[in-house]
């Protein structure tokens, strides 16, 4: 089939046998939709909100998605969920205009993807995401935590790789819907040397991002991770609060038992940096509204610190310095040989704590 042999005018609505359909703004393979190359548009569908768009058209020629350029296209979202096209005739044969039943919202509908590997704490490794077989929509976890792929550059020799891969044009908002975002790849003090395919991302209502991921390029490569623990982006003065509460409601929502002491100190940071905003907007707010916010980072500081602990048959201790905090976290076991606890020290204050006899009276746990 070729829609360049066609006379088209005016607008269209796509239908398969009966039932709704639409134009797949995600790369379709070669040889489908009863011709050679498959057309489909880039950038995603447009809201009811958004009006007429004008989208690019794209063909696949078996190894880049958007290989063939097609004449742009006008689409509009109608009230009903649905879309109408002002369709034109393709710039070469055989081409033609793909259709799709509409899918779920993605943002309900995904592959947990949890890796920890995958954080950009991680250092190199042989992870390479061109040997895996997508499919649909994933939402990316490390150690349950809810994380985002980096819209920053990412060094060479990270995420368990040896190519880690990053977004480039940010992540879009909620009402922007789903979008298409290039993937780059770092090496030679350039961070988009490597490029592979571009990717579908949709910003989900509960601060959350879903990726249509796609087989990378090249080996070894790997799509990248990083905490996706941020205040909501919307946040402004007279909501700031509010925007404090959701922040310290998802560092509790955490499940991870145990944590990378980076991790937990880049958390704590966000926490804390936050907080010091929220007293300079609030200097004449009551002290009962001050004492909620003050033990609500107590709560949220113990939850995070209380990450750091980790099993072990002896001993084991972690320290951390931030602009405002310092901790020191000692662990003791079963097994431990000291008879004392070293003094835990910080710059201003110190303290004792038997933690054998506790662990003792405790059955040593």
């Amino acid at each position: 089939m070729c829609d360049r042999n066609l006379t088209w005018s005016g607008w269209y609505r796509f239908f398969i046998n009966n039932i709704s359909a639409q134009i797949p703004d995600t790369c379709v393979k070669i040889y489908r939709c009863g011709t050679y190359i498959p057309l489909w548009i880039c950038g995603g569908h447009p809201t009811v909100q958004d009006g007429v768009v004008t989208r690019d058209v794209c063909g696949n020629d078996g190894k880049y998605c958007c290989y063939y350029g097609s004449y742009p296209i006008k689409i509009k979202a109608c009230p009903d969920n649905y879309y109408v096209y002002e369709l034109v005739s393709p710039t070469l044969c055989n081409s033609a205009y793909c259709a799709v039943y509409p899918s779920v919202d993605p943002c309900y509908n995904y592959t947990v993807l949890d890796n920890p590997w995958r954080a950009t704490t991680y250092g190199s490794g042989s992870n390479c995401d061109q040997s895996v077989s997508w499919s649909g929509w994933y939402r990316l976890f490390i150690n349950n935590m809810s994380t985002h792929i980096p819209d920053t550059c990412v060094a060479r020799y990270r995420c368990g790789t040896d190519i880690a891969l990053w977004i480039r044009g940010g992540h879009p908002t909620v009402q922007d819907g789903v979008v298409t975002r290039d993937v780059c790849g770092h090496a030679y003090s350039y961070c988009c040397f490597y490029g592979s395919y571009p990717i579908k991302v949709k910003a989900c209502p509960d601060n959350y991002y879903v990726y249509e991921l796609v087989r990378t390029t090249l080996c070894n490569s790997a799509y990248c991770a990083v905490i996706n623990i941020t205040p909501q982006k919307e946040c402004t003065s007279q909501t700031f609060g509010e925007c404090f509460e959701n922040l310290l409601k998802q560092i509790m929502n955490i499940t991870a038992q145990v944590l990378p002491l980076n991790t937990v100190t880049n958390i704590l940071n966000v926490a804390f940096n936050t907080s010091d905003k929220i007293l300079e907007l609030l200097s004449s707010a009551k002290p009962t509204e001050l004492a909620f916010y003050g033990n609500s980072m107590l709560k949220t500081s113990e939850k995070l610190i209380s990450t750091l602990v980790k099993p072990t048959d002896t001993s084991a201790n972690v320290s951390f310095t931030l602009a405002t905090v310092e901790g020191q976290v000692f662990m003791i076991g079963p097994n431990v040989t000291l008879n004392k606890i070293p003094q835990l020290d910080t710059t201003n204050s110190s303290v004792d704590i038997d933690l054998i006899g506790i662990a003792k009276n405790n059955n040593e746990s």
